[in-house]
Formats: C-alpha cells, sequence, structure tokens
C-alpha cells in the first residue's frame, strides 16, 4: 500500500509540528519523509515546487501517496496536522485525537495555534533578516518589529498558562505521558522550542516564567525530545 510522503527540514519548527502531530497520534511509521534540497527563501524554484508538492516551495507539503497529481498536495503545517487527525481517526482503533470535535472548542484550540504560528512567522522573518540578508541591508528596526510580536505572544501565552492551572489548553496536562496533546500544545511547544534552537541568546524564561515551566515538562514527552532540531 502507498504511504503518504511528507517533504520535511530536521530544521523547520512548522514540519516538526506535523511530525509531533503524527507521533501524538501513533501514525508516525506511516508516513515517508524526503528531504528535498535546501529550501530557501531566496529560491525561485526549488525541489518541493518542480515535483508539484507545493507551487511556493515551501515545507511541510503532504503527498498523500507518492503518485498522487498535484491537486491532491495538502500544504501548510495546520492543514496537514488537520489532515493527519482525519486520517487517524478513520484508520486506526486509536481514539487519539489532536483536535476537538465540538465547534467551538475546535476553533478556540485553532486560535492558539494561530496565534503561535504568527509568533513563529515573525521569528522566521527576524531570523531571515540576519542569517541571510546582506549585512548592509540589514534593518534592525525590521528585526525588533518582528521579535516584539513574538514577546506579546509569549506574554499572552504566559498569561494564560499561569491563569489556567499550568496549561494552554484547559485539561491537556502535557506532563502526562499517557495523555495526547492538542494542537494547540504542539504549536506553541514548536514556537518555544524553535526560539530556543536558534535566539538561544534571549532570556525570555525569566520573563516568561509560567510558559518556561509549561514548556520544560512539555520537552521531556517522546514526541517532542525525539524531534528536536539537530544543533
Amino acid at each position: 500500500m502507498s504511504r503518504p510522503v511528507l517533504y520535511f527540514s530536521p530544521t523547520s519548527p512548522y514540519v516538526r509540528k506535523v511530525l509531533i502531530a503524527a507521533k501524538e497520534l501513533g501514525i508516525d511509521g506511516t508516513i515517508d519523509l524526503v528531504a528535498p534540497a535546501a529550501v530557501l527563501p531566496t529560491s525561485t524554484s526549488n525541489e518541493v515546487s518542480d515535483r508539484g508538492a507545493n507551487p511556493l516551495g515551501k515545507i511541510p507539503a503532504l503527498l498523500p501517496t507518492p503518485d498522487s497529481p498535484a491537486s491532491d498536495a495538502i500544504i501548510g503545517s495546520s492543514i496537514i496536522s488537520q489532515y493527519l487527525d482525519h486520517v487517524a481517526s478513520t484508520t486506526t482503533n486509536t481514539t487519539r485525537r489532536i483536535l476537538p470535535t465540538d465547534p467551538l472548542a475546535r476553533i478556540r484550540v485553532l486560535t492558539t495555534e494561530a496565534l503561535a504560528d504568527g509568533a513563529t512567522d515573525a521569528l522566521l522573518l527576524a531570523r531571515y533578516e540576519t542569517a541571510l540578508r546582506p549585512a548592509d541591508k540589514q534593518w534592525a528596526q525590521w528585526e525588533e518589529g518582528q521579535l516584539s510580536k513574538t514577546f506579546r505572544a509569549l506574554a499572552a501565552l504566559d498569561a494564560r498558562i499561569a491563569k489556567d492551572g499550568g496549561a494552554v489548553t484547559a485539561g491537556v496536562n502535557v506532563a502526562d505521558p499517557g495523555s495526547t496533546l492538542d494542537l494547540a500544545s504542539i504549536a506553541v511547544g514548536t514556537l518555544v522550542g524553535y526560539l530556543e534552537f536558534r535566539f538561544a541568546h534571549i532570556a525570555w524564561k525569566e520573563k516568561y516564567p509560567a510558559l518556561a515551566a509549561w514548556y520544560a515538562k512539555l520537552a521531556t514527552r517522546p514526541s517532542f525530545a525525539s524531534t528536536a532540531p539537530p544543533q
């Protein structure tokens, strides 16, 4: 039987989100990973777009089967994660879900995911400004503006965790290895993981202690520990 193909990079926070989702759902062993040549924001085309997996040339991108037409490709970490949740619920005997079935609860989870993804986007833009843009063209105010977006998101998440008994989503205990994370917790975790990976010089833990304590528990889960980016 043909298996889904996921175009990935081990350093992408959005790929990591998808990999964690698959592991939390117990279906990670059913997906084949393909690492394309370097996917850079300055590329005019790359292997991902050339193969029809994503015209934008961005990862993650998932083909339901190796022979799937481009029209069947699933792009974007949020949509791929929702697709994997559907696959797990319809093709396995597991009761694991990363999204609630109640519509309003689902919207709350996806809203938190959108906040975390927006903060991750800002980190990536700040990273590109210093890592890819020539030194004489770098704009310090741009980097500062992007980081400020992330800090505002971290502050909001820190306040929520402190208020809601140490959880991003009420009832989701990241320290319980027998539980399944929801997509909101996964997205926030990958945001903080990318902050730790690419911006280790930023002392954020003292400013956001509730978030730091929550992440310390989350980082020990097998799904997170096994997908940590290479140092």
